[in-house]
Formats: structure tokens, C-alpha cells, sequence
């Protein structure tokens, strides 16, 4: 190396096929869904900073896979979008000497989003990448910067191929990556004759693209996940009800007991079938094990004191004391004795039996005798591996989604609020991003995750409302989110919209920012796809309230909300202009004794409508000579019926 610059030539970690294994390689993010490899940068812009000049910063257009084209940003203030400035060198050159900050966006930062980060010092730290350029030399390397032969063996390229959208259950490989195949050159022809000993290539972390790579997938994934189903709908769905039907596991086991608790006449027996089906997860699985096991021991004990002693080998009789022993401790458990958990397993062992292979004795037909259980069962295992391919490509991209979604909020804030098309650039992806973990939090019925991160502790994805006022850029991200928690713990009982306004604009860093129809098109999707998880949130409050009289319940509900819950009642109100306020004590109980009231007429009047109903179908029932005899007795006792269920209606 012989200059004291450097041109860097930018590429970028992303999802490949592959890991790329070198020591220089230190991924920002920590990913599940595929490998992360090295790609070639896509078109966007690059934004740098050097330490020797931290103030001025420096903006790339990136093009045709490293083409840059500069333009200089400098001051505290950014005061047009317009880039009038006579381009330099097409490359990026820096000093050899101390470190640079990077960005890459793939959409050009506004005026107003450049100032913020030539001003705001914190927020700079947490969103950009910094690269120590000091003492590189190719041999060695240093963290983020690679040689041209390293890179020549880590770059991959993504193959092009149809994405498979006909159902199919395998995932081809780059499936991903089909809508951001890369194009124009190698970055190796990117780099200038004058600096061909004295160039890096600067791996650059692109966030976004992540995930847009995730979402891409997910949008793959379903699509083949539902027209698999739905190809194979006529074949999978009754193969899987017959499956349920027959499959004995701890669910069924108390399905079963409750059934029989049912349907026995011997209320004794109806009593310890109820006992069994109150039991606990765990008894019903040791019990499901001895109805399994049932066949093989009564085989074995009849042997005992049967024509067939003489066979009764070491195995059966560990198979009978192992079964007796199980049972008498659970006997012990559930309250009763061996021999009437042994009674319970044999019906319960009979019952599968005729289920599946039928009754010789009563002549009727099993499952068995009407669909070749094997090639059904050969089916469904093929089925669930096709099904676990989705479920499990599903569950990696959730899971990147999850450890990306701060970021993505706190990358956020980059998004001009000002500029409609940038705001709707981030409302377009949150939704897109909550679409997917709500879909996946329906299908698994867990919203754990949901309520906890949007409903817990405020963070910047609280903020995806607000726009963020100049005076906070000399402060600390802290100081915002401090900012935002004094708004929401400023009312200790639900407020009128105006209040809430008020806050705000007295805040010293947060403001509202006027939306447009389609911005505000897209808040109201962003608060509805929320809605059920938040709905459980309250409802959770709701139940943990104690207080003896409705005023108190609902003011314990509001008092004990977590602040992110607060603010998402507190976005509704301010994208729907709603009050919100507790009516008095007085008024409440005015209300909760008319609610009483409304709840015992509607009872009254079930009762008259089931009664009315018993007596037309007695008299339906009897006989023609019967119903002359008694109609008008019939007649009387109907219209006096009738009479009081007009009143209870009116």
C-alpha cells in the first residue's frame, strides 16, 4: 500500500445459502431464518462519516452493484432535498486513518432526516455501522473490511429460478431472494486503477434488506403452505379426522371419561369416570399408557389361572406387576382402588378396540373395516413432513422478525413524517411486519409475544404515531422514550382527546404530524391488527380487578395498565378523536343495576320461551281425543304464556 487514502467499495451481509466464514466478518444481528453470507450491495444510498470531519456528512448513491456517485452534506442544518452539487471522484476515498460510520438505506434520507444525523449524536451511535480503518493492510484485515481475494471466495449470487407458487412442498433454494437478484457488475470492477493496491471492500450492514427478504418469504412460504392444503383438501382433511378420532393421547383420555360419566347408568361407575376426567394432565397420560398396555396384560394374566400356566413367562410377569403397580398409584391419586382403575382401563381398552376393529359380537364394522388404516397412516406422515417444511421455514423467518423489530422501530425514526411517501414507506412496512406475527400468533393461538411488546414497555415502536420534536436532537435516546412514558403516566384515569393533545404539544420532544388520508389509512390498519391482542391484554386486567364496585374496577384496570398499553388506547383516541372518561360512582351503579336487570328479564324470558315450547310439543305429542279434551286449558295457558313474554320484550 502506498497512498494515505483508501477507496472502500460497499457490499453487504445478507441471507444466503451459505455462511461466509471469515475472521474480518462480524454480522450486526444475531439470525435464524438462513445463513448470512456477503452479497453485492443494491441500489440505495450510502451515508458516511469520518472522525476527522464528524460534522460533515457524506452522501453515496450506489448503483449497478458499487457505482457511487457523491454528494456533501455539511453544517447543522440540511435546508433543501435538492442535491445540486457537482459530483467528485465517482468512488469512495477516506483517509487511512482513524474510523467512519456508515448507513445504507435503500431509499434516500430527506433533508430534514440528514440533519438529524449530522446533530444528533446518540441516535447516530445506535443506528450506524463504525469501521476502524486504521493499520489496514490486506494480509491481516480488520473488522468489516475484506481483500479482494477474501471476498472473491465469500461473494455469493443468488440463482434465478420460478418461485414455486403451485403448493409444492419444497422450498427451493434462493426462493427468498427471487425479487432482489442481483444485477449490474462484480464489485470488482468498481475499483480505481489508481487505487488497486489501496482499496477495501466495506461490508455493510443492510438491514432492511433482511426484511424484505423476510417478508418476501413469508409471503412465499403461505402461499405454497395454503395451496398445498388446499390441493390436497379432499384427501388430508378426512385422513386427519379419522386420525383424531382413534388417536388416544391425554386430551382424549378425559374426552373419554367424561363421555362415559355420561352415558353409565351405575352411578357409582358415573362417579369415578368423573373423578378421571377431573384429574390432571399428567394422570391422564399415565393413563392413556395403561389403555395402550391393556391388550398385552390381560393376555399375560390370563395366563395365570388359565389352560395356558405353563407359558407364563419372566416377560409377563413384569408386564403384570408393572401394570398393577401403575395403577395402584394412581388409583392412590385419584381417590379409589386398583381394581376400579383397572375397570376404567378396560372399558376404556374396549371401547378403542370396537372403535378401530370392531365387535364380533355385536356384528358391527370398525374404522378398519372401512379405510386401509395403513396406507392412511403412511399418507399422514408423508402430509406432516410436507406440513412441518412450512411450519418450521415459518417459524425461522417469525423468529428474525422478532430480533429485528426494535431496530426496525428505531430505524423508524429516519422515515420523514413530513414527506408522505416516506411516511408511508415505514406505516406500509410495520403493517406488513404485524400482519405476519399476528397471522403467526392465530395460528399457534400464542399472542404472548405481542402483548409484551406492544402492550408492556413503551419503546420507539410506541412512537410510530409521533414525530419527533428539533429540541431533542442535543439529548439522548432515553430522553425520548422518558419523554413518552411521562405523557402516558400523566393521567391516572382515561382522559378527553384534548387532554392528550395537550400533553404533546407541551412535550419538549415529540409533536403530532399531520396525516394524510392514506397515512391515516394505514395507522387505522396498523391499530386493528392489534386489536385482539390488545382486547386479551385488558381482558387479563379486567379479571385481576377486585374492587367491590364497578367505579373501582375500572380505575384499577386503568391504574395497574402497563404504559404500552396505555398508549395504544392512547393512538386510537388520536387517530379517532375519542374522549375517554369513567362516569361516577353513582352513574356506574345506575348502570350496573340496569345491566342486573336487563340480565334476570332475559333469563325470564328464556325460561317462558323453553316453557312455552315444553307445552306445545306435550301437546303435539298427545293424542287427537287428549288434545280436544284439554285444548282449551292448552289455549289458556299458551296465551298467558304469550301474554308475559310481549311484556318482558317491551
Amino acid at each position: 500500500m502506498t497512498r494515505s487514502d483508501i477507496q472502500l467499495i460497499p457490499v453487504r451481509y445478507a441471507y444466503a445459502d451459505e455462511a461466509a466464514e471469515h475472521p474480518s466478518l462480524e454480522p450486526r444481528f444475531n439470525l435464524e431464518f438462513q445463513p448470512i453470507g456477503i452479497r453485492q450491495i443494491r441500489d440505495g444510498y450510502l451515508y458516511l462519516f469520518h472522525s476527522d470531519a464528524p460534522d460533515i456528512l457524506h452522501e453515496y448513491e450506489v448503483k449497478d452493484g458499487g457505482a457511487v456517485t457523491k454528494r456533501l452534506w455539511q453544517g447543522n442544518e440540511a435546508a433543501q432535498d435538492q442535491r445540486t452539487g457537482t459530483p467528485d471522484t465517482p468512488a469512495i476515498v477516506v483517509p487511512r486513518r482513524g474510523h467512519v460510520d456508515v448507513f445504507f438505506s435503500s431509499t434516500q434520507l430527506t433533508a430534514k432526516k440528514c440533519s438529524m444525523l449530522m446533530r444528533w449524536e446518540d441516535y447516530r451511535k445506535q443506528v450506524m455501522q463504525r469501521v476502524s480503518l486504521s493499520g489496514y493492510c490486506p494480509i491481516n484485515g480488520k473488522p468489516q473490511l475484506l481483500s479482494k481475494a477474501s471476498l472473491e471466495s465469500l461473494l455469493t449470487h443468488p440463482d434465478t429460478q420460478s418461485v414455486p407458487m403451485d403448493g409444492k412442498p419444497h422450498l427451493r433454494s434462493w426462493y427468498w431472494a427471487q425479487n432482489t437478484l442481483d444485477a449490474g457488475s462484480e464489485p470488482f470492477a468498481h475499483r480505481l486503477a489508481a487505487y488497486d493496491l489501496d482499496h477495501a471492500y466495506l461490508v455493510v450492514d443492510d438491514f432492511m434488506g433482511h426484511i424484505d427478504d423476510l417478508l418476501d418469504a413469508w409471503a412465499i412460504v403461505d402461499t405454497n403452505h395454503n395451496a398445498w392444503l388446499e390441493a390436497e383438501d379432499a384427501r388430508y382433511y378426512p385422513a386427519r379426522f379419522i386420525s383424531d378420532l382413534i388417536r388416544l393421547d391425554d386430551e382424549r383420555v378425559a374426552e373419554l371419561a367424561r363421555a362415559f360419566s355420561e352415558q353409565v347408568e351405575d352411578e357409582d361407575a358415573k362417579v369415578l369416570f368423573e373423578k378421571v376426567a377431573q384429574g390432571s394432565r399428567d394422570q391422564h397420560a399415565r393413563l392413556k399408557e395403561l389403555v395402550e398396555d391393556f391388550p398385552e396384560y390381560q393376555q399375560s394374566a390370563r395366563k395365570v389361572a388359565g389352560p395356558s400356566t405353563y407359558s407364563y413367562m419372566p416377560s409377563d410377569h413384569e408386564r403384570v406387576t408393572r401394570m398393577r403397580d401403575v395403577a395402584k398409584a394412581l388409583a392412590t391419586e385419584l381417590g379409589m382402588s386398583q381394581r376400579e382403575v383397572l375397570s376404567i382401563v378396560e372399558s376404556m381398552s374396549d371401547y378403542q378396540s370396537n372403535l378401530v376393529e370392531g365387535s364380533d359380537f355385536g356384528g358391527e364394522q370398525g374404522i378398519a373395516d372401512l379405510v386401509k388404516l395403513d396406507e392412511m397412516n403412511a399418507y399422514l406422515k408423508q402430509a406432516q413432513q410436507h406440513l412441518s417444511t412450512f411450519s418450521d421455514e415459518k417459524r425461522r423467518i417469525v423468529i428474525d422478525i422478532k430480533s429485528l423489530l426494535a431496530t426496525f422501530y428505531l430505524h423508524g425514526h429516519l422515515y420523514d413524517r413530513e414527506k408522505e411517501d416516506s411516511y408511508m414507506a415505514l406505516l406500509k412496512m410495520d403493517n406488513a411486519l404485524i400482519t405476519v406475527l399476528t397471522e403467526s400468533a392465530q395460528a399457534s393461538g400464542d399472542f404472548s409475544f405481542l402483548k409484551q411488546f406492544y402492550f408492556e414497555e413503551i419503546g420507539h415502536q410506541h412512537l410510530i404515531l409521533l414525530d419527533l420534536k428539533p429540541e431533542i436532537i442535543p439529548g439522548s435516546l432515553k430522553d425520548l422514550i422518558d419523554g413518552l412514558k411521562a405523557i402516558m403516566n400523566a393521567r391516572q384515569a382515561p382522559a378527553a382527546y384534548k387532554e392528550w393533545v395537550q400533553l404533546v404539544e407541551q412535550s419538549p420532544h415529540l409533536q403530532f404530524p399531520s396525516l394524510s388520508e392514506g397515512a391515516a389509512a394505514q395507522l387505522s390498519h396498523h391499530l386493528a391488527q392489534l386489536d385482539i391482542a390488545g382486547r386479551l391484554a385488558v381482558f387479563e386486567l379486567v379479571q385481576a380487578a377486585d374492587a367491590a364496585d364497578l367505579h373501582g374496577r375500572l380505575k384499577q384496570v386503568f391504574e395497574q395498565m402497563d404504559p404500552g398499553l396505555r398508549a395504544h388506547i392512547f393512538e386510537n383516541q388520536r387517530l379517532y378523536q375519542i374522549d375517554l372518561k369513567i362516569s361516577d360512582a353513582d352513574s356506574l351503579t345506575r348502570h350496573e343495576s340496569l345491566v342486573k336487570e336487563i340480565e334476570r328479564l332475559a333469563k325470564l324470558r328464556e325460561e317462558v320461551l323453553n316453557q312455552e315450547n315444553r307445552l306445545q310439543q306435550r301437546h303435539s305429542e298427545a293424542s287427537t281425543r287428549d288434545r280436544r279434551r284439554y285444548k282449551v286449558e292448552y289455549d289458556e295457558q299458551i296465551r298467558a304464556l304469550r301474554a308475559q313474554r310481549e311484556e318482558l320484550t317491551s
